[in-house]
């Protein structure tokens, strides 16, 4: 039971932060390789690989390396639980400020 309390902690965490919502809420329409996961933010990659980070490390998000390039994609649970994350594609939760702007 305490272990499963300590990963809702990891979730919600991750998900607590408008730029980790949007980057799970694009992986839930197919995977995306970090250059396309980057498009929308005016954020530097250095930062952008962090918020990934912390989704992989919460178990929301997955990557492989397929021709010397990373791909990331939603985990299989969390395609299942696009409610957590605002719902719809047009509700992303999404605000500017020191996390970046969307576009």
């Amino acid at each position: 039971m305490a272990n499963q309390l300590m990963q809702l902690d990891h979730v919600f965490g991750a998900l607590s932060d408008a730029t980790r919502r949007a980057i799970v809420m694009r992986l839930c329409d197919g995977e995306a390789s970090v250059g396309e996961l980057a498009k929308p933010f005016e954020m530097a990659l250095p930062s952008l690989m962090k918020h990934i980070r912390i989704l992989e490390s919460s178990g929301l998000v997955a990557s492989e390396e397929r021709a010397r390039q990373d791909v990331f994609i939603a985990d299989g649970s969390s395609r299942n639980h696009r409610s957590l994350v605002g719902g719809s594609k047009g509700n992303l939760g999404a605000t500017t400020g020191s996390t970046g702007n969307v576009r």
